[in-house]
């Protein structure tokens, strides 16, 4: 106090100031702020009195502070877009001016997928804009395009796996990959500004090839059934590439007992390929030239277009025939004459 009263008898022409009962300091060290994002302000008040109220002064607003305890204020700045300043006020008392600097954030403006189904589905491939959630055929290619801003570094993560660094040309980032399951997939977009990285999740949901269906129906002619007539229909989720019969003819003795290896072969079936079809088929199993105690067996097939697995076939019930003996023939003839 003497030191402030000598000072001004010594240069009575100086307008004084009055010293401010107390200072206000600014609590908040980092003034950086992620664009588009809130920060949080502290300031504290030093001295001998504490204000009750404090405002906070920018872009030619004057907004009252919270009051968090004696002496403590805060404010929040929302969703700063730009470098901002300001400076508090309390009871006439003016801080310093502060300077927020806003870090661009690096964003994703716009992308799009490049859908490439496979061949056996017959769909033509499309492109999604701004679709994150996919669902699409077993075997599809999926290529994404990002357009971006401020951003230097945008990676691909399947699943829990290592994030894989995408392509990149000017402001576009792109990654393809085919899916043959389910999968969860993130985006991670960073700067060097911002090392920390925003994630978007996704998730590919993959509709599996089912296999085909078949059922067949034969009908045998009254006596020996040598002559057989078979009605069948097959179909699949996308389209029924081929029906086979294939049988098996093991030789026999007069005793039943099987005589060599057993013989194997297929007979293709005439079809128009299609999601559902119908054919007719006729075996003249006379004509196979089987003995007395052969046995012949069989069953169809059909098999669906599926290029990834090599085509998905499923079976048929299997039909068996036994070339009767002699004896066995003048039984059967016997019967058919009593049921006359």
């Amino acid at each position: 106090i003497f030191r402030e009263s000598a000072m001004r008898s010594l240069s009575p022409a100086k307008t004084f100031v009055p010293k401010a009962p107390f200072d206000i300091v600014l609590q908040t060290k980092n003034l950086n702020v992620p664009q588009y994002e809130n920060l949080e302000i502290e300031v504290r008040t030093l001295g001998k009195t504490m204000p009750t109220e404090m405002s906070v002064h920018y872009n030619g607003q004057d907004v009252m502070m919270q009051k968090k305890s004696d002496g403590v204020f805060s404010h929040t700045f929302v969703k700063v877009n730009k470098d901002l300043e300001f400076y508090c006020e309390a009871a006439g008392v003016n801080s310093k001016n502060f300077m927020i600097h806003t870090l661009k954030k690096p964003v994703i403006k716009q992308f799009r997928v490049y859908a490439n189904y496979p061949d056996y589905t017959g769909r033509k491939d499309e492109v999604m804009d701004n679709i994150g959630d996919i669902i699409a055929p077993q075997g599809t290619s999926l290529r994404w395009e990002f357009n971006t801003e401020h951003a230097d570094l945008v990676e691909f993560q399947l699943g829990n796996g290592s994030p894989i660094t995408m392509k990149q040309q000017d402001k576009q980032f792109s990654y393809n990959y085919q899916f043959n399951r389910d999968t969860n997939y993130a985006i991670l977009i960073s700067n060097k500004e911002i090392p920390r990285k925003d994630t978007l999740r996704y998730r590919v949901s993959v509709i599996p090839d089912q296999f085909p269906s078949i059922n067949v129906q034969q009908y045998n002619d009254s006596l020996t059934g040598d002559y057989v007539l078979f009605v069948g229909e097959a179909g699949d989720d996308y389209a029924v590439r081929s029906v086979s019969m294939v049988y098996t003819i093991q030789h026999s003795n007069e005793q039943g007992e099987a005589i060599g290896m057993a013989k194997s072969a297929s007979v293709v079936v005439p079809i128009q390929s299609g999601a559902s079809v119908q054919f007719n088929h006729f075996l003249d199993i006379e004509a196979m030239n089987l003995k007395a105690g052969d046995r012949l067996s069989y069953y169809f097939t059909a098999c669906d277009n599926d290029a990834l697995a090599g085509g998905k076939c499923s079976k048929s019930a299997m039909f068996n025939y036994e070339k009767p003996t002699a004896k066995k023939l003048d039984s059967i003839i016997e019967k058919t004459q009593e049921q006359v």
